[in-house]
């Protein structure tokens, strides 16, 4: 609902209906009596909704729509409380704006509402506000409020007369000053006109000099290249190898192609004129664009110079291959033969074949070497490519070998860490029989059949040895069978786990039925009903709530059944001694809850024994105002009783002062 439906129907306006009737009237009442004594008006609205729009301007809104506090004063103040947003605002006018100060209203809004707001005593929390309000606006009567406002007035209206006057006398002098600065901004603009005239002139004159230098440092260098017989080395390609002859070829191309653009460039700057700014930026391009082509061709002369370091620099590189390949052969043999000697066998990886090919390889490469010649039958590249062809080759073979080795040290491992956990469970074995039986005669039926389902697991300890020696452990030692001899070992592992975990869940089980049966359960009895005893002591005070009442009841059913669980004729001590622990938890709880119910109850009462004293104090405040008033006004007591109704807000305006709160 927004603001503009809304009609007021008295000093408290509860549309959200939270506000008890009798509560509701109390407040109208006060409220009106202050009006009547104060000509101050304060509207308390409650609203079950703002539509999505925030408080202050909701609140805003209807303060304006309504008009609250009298017309010449703006003296009026109005409480919007939110429930359904869990916000309030409190709105000043511009009247009481120097009584109730922004900060004033926050501090008020923040001791009263929100503590009671949490609690749904919303007409609690608004009768204390608006009786601090009250407190703080009747310390003055209206006579002395309406002459400190209108002090306050003249005095803002002194200060604004003084402060048009400084500005008056500010702009006059900002005049004058601007009037000698346009007179002496004149002749300093010539001065610098003139100076910067000069520095363009001196900077074209330094780049025309620049570029003039430039062009025939760049002509130097056209001359000196085109009268060398640097383009035509392709001469001697016989003299290299044909691996290395068409990178020379595209570097002779790179060199021609880089000199025919360096003498077009050089002929197009030379030709460009150079007076005017823009046609020494098209002089400098070009220029440019004969640097570029002057440091390409460097680049392609740099890169032909290099040419016989490369080809050393590769038949050292040839050689270098052979010698590392011849170490890898070597390598590999070695590695294969230290696998034989442990009787591993690998058929399907090295074979015989394949070990003659790689040395009738290795025979090859060496033989390119020792034959090698310079010049155009240089076959270096080709020695390179074969090496790292047959480098590859061994890799891979040794990959395939150490995958075999590793194989082999997996099952080895394995198959010793199986052995000994076969050997502990079979050790085992008798003594769980005999605690598995003891648990299935001493337990009850579900327990009992709960460690028969472990049993049945352990009973495959008795099959393990003859699946251990099933297994052909002798494979081992064959690549092709290895992944089937670890799948089988896996498996057996599974089987092995199994049993283990049998074993460890009857172990608890037994562990817990011995601790219950040997004191366990006469433990945790005395500790429920200590926890019990102390609960009760606590819970016959008459503040305790609900909640800890129905905890504590749960925990003296959980004892309950403890004790009627450990007298059956077959016991179940482990579940007594898990419900007597869980009685225990409770009774605790219970406890604690019951000591807050009891805190908050306290709480409550020093409260409501404060606001008792404070209203007492207020009421003895109003009684002897209104004598005062009564006897000053002359209207007898049954006038007084008559005031405080409500007959319309008095056409005020907000000031957009006060302050928000949330709870």
């Amino acid at each position: 609902m927004g603001a503009a439906p809304l009609q007021s129907t008295g000093w408290v306006n509860d549309f959200a209906n939270v506000i008890p009737d009798d509560r509701e009237a109390a407040l109208e009442q006060k409220l009106g009596q202050f009006e009547q004594q104060t000509t101050v008006e304060i509207a308390v609205v409650t609203t079950p909704s703002l539509n999505g729009e925030d408080i202050e301007g909701w609140t805003n809104r209807l303060f304006r729509e309504w008009g609250i506090g009298k017309a010449e004063n703006n003296n009026g103040l109005m409480v919007v409380v939110a429930p359904a947003e869990h916000s309030y605002r409190i709105e000043v006018g511009y009247g009481l704006e120097p009584f109730v100060t922004d900060a004033e209203a926050g501090r008020l809004g923040r001791d009263n509402l929100p503590d009671a707001f949490r609690q749904s005593d919303y007409a609690g929390g608004l009768d204390h506000l608006t009786d601090g309000l009250i407190q703080r606006i009747g310390r003055l009567t209206p006579k002395q409020r309406q002459a400190y406002i209108v002090a306050k007035n003249n005095e803002a209206a002194r200060q604004a007369k003084n402060a048009a006057a400084r500005k008056a006398m500010f702009w006059e002098h900002v005049g004058n000053f601007l009037a000698g600065i346009l007179s002496l901004g004149g002749s300093i603009f010539g001065v610098f006109y003139i100076r910067r005239k000069w520095r363009q002139w001196q900077a074209r004159r330094r780049l025309r000099k620049s570029l003039r230098v430039r062009l025939v440092s760049l002509a130097d260098f056209y001359r000196k290249k085109t009268s060398e017989s640097v383009l035509h080395v392709s001469t001697s390609l016989d003299a290299v190898p044909r691996w290395i002859q068409r990178e020379i070829l595209q570097h002779e191309a790179g060199l021609a192609e880089a000199i025919h653009h360096l003498h077009e460039h050089i002929y197009a700057a030379q030709k460009q004129r150079d007076r005017s700014e823009e046609d020494l930026k098209l002089k400098a391009a070009k220029v440019g664009q004969a640097e570029e082509a002057q440091a390409k061709y460097e680049e392609h002369e740099s890169a032909l110079g290099a040419i016989p370091s490369k080809i050393e620099e590769v038949r050292a590189q040839a050689a270098d291959q052979v010698v590392r390949t011849s170490e890898a052969v070597t390598a590999l043999k070695y590695f294969a033969d230290s696998l034989s000697k442990k009787g591993l066998k690998f058929p399907s990886i090295y074979k015989k074949g394949i070990e003659e090919d790689i040395e009738a390889k290795l025979r090859t490469l060496k033989a390119l070497l020792a034959n090698r010649v310079e010049g155009q039958d240089d076959e270096s590249e080709q020695i390179i490519g074969l090496a790292e062809t047959l480098q590859a080759t061994i890799t891979e073979l040794g990959d395939k070998l150490n995958a075999v080795s590793t194989r082999l040290s997996s099952i080895e491992e394995l198959h010793d860490d199986l052995k000994g956990r076969i050997e502990a469970c079979e050790d085992r074995y008798a003594a769980f029989q005999s605690v598995a039986t003891r648990l299935r005669e001493g337990l009850p039926e579900e327990q009992a059949h709960e460690v028969e389902l472990h049993w049945q697991r352990a009973l495959q300890a008795k099959d393990l040895r003859t699946a251990f020696r099933a297994i052909p452990i002798d494979a081992k030692l064959q690549a092709s069978k290895q992944q089937g001899l670890i799948r089988s070992l896996r498996v057996l592992e599974e089987s092995v786990t199994s049993v283990e975990v049998a074993y460890s869940q009857i172990q608890a089980v037994a562990e817990q039925y011995d601790h219950a049966r040997s004191g366990g359960y006469e433990k945790a009895l005395g500790q429920a009903g200590t926890a019990i005893r102390s609960a009760t002591r606590v819970l016959e005070s008459q503040d305790v709530g609900m909640a800890a009442r129905n905890t504590f009841g749960q925990a003296m059913s959980t004892k309950v059944k403890a004790v009627e669980s450990a007298h059956q004729p077959k016991p179940d001590w482990i579940g007594s001694v898990i419900l007597l622990e869980e009685a225990a938890r409770l009774a605790r709880q219970a406890q604690v809850d019951a000591e807050r119910d009891i805190q908050s109850a306290e709480r409550v009462r020093e409260q409501a024994e404060q606001r008792r004293r404070d209203k007492a104090r207020r009421d003895a405040e109003e009684s002897r105002e209104s004598t005062i008033i009564s006897s000053g006004s002359g209207r007898s007591d049954d006038d007084d009783d008559d005031s405080g109704g409500f007959g319309g807000f008095g056409g005020g305006d907000s000031g957009g002062g006060g302050a928000s709160g949330r709870w």
